[in-house]
């Protein structure tokens, strides 16, 4: 999960750099894509393995807010202005 914010916030940090109108597009495609593969995961890894499936998605959860909380707060720093900093 790590892996997948690390490459969407360089990803979003690119369009960014390149065209700030696609910036808005990339954030919430990228923010989608992650949910959905996060949620395959999800799917799959309960499926197939015996595990105590409450337990399994509640942390799982808190380790996917706590991600996009990193993800948010990144973001925020990078896109204040630049005189403020």
């Amino acid at each position: 999960m790590s892996g997948l914010t690390f490459l969407l916030v360089t990803g979003m940090l690119l369009v960014k750099q390149k065209s700030q109108e696609y910036f808005t597009a990339a954030f919430l495609g990228g923010t989608t894509i992650k949910l959905l593969a996060c949620l395959i995961f999800i799917f799959v890894f309960v499926h197939k393995n015996p595990v105590n499936k409450h337990v399994f998605l509640a942390d799982f959860i808190y380790i996917y807010l706590l991600n996009t909380a990193f993800e948010i707060y990144v973001l925020l720093r990078n896109l204040r202005h630049e005189k403020i900093r």
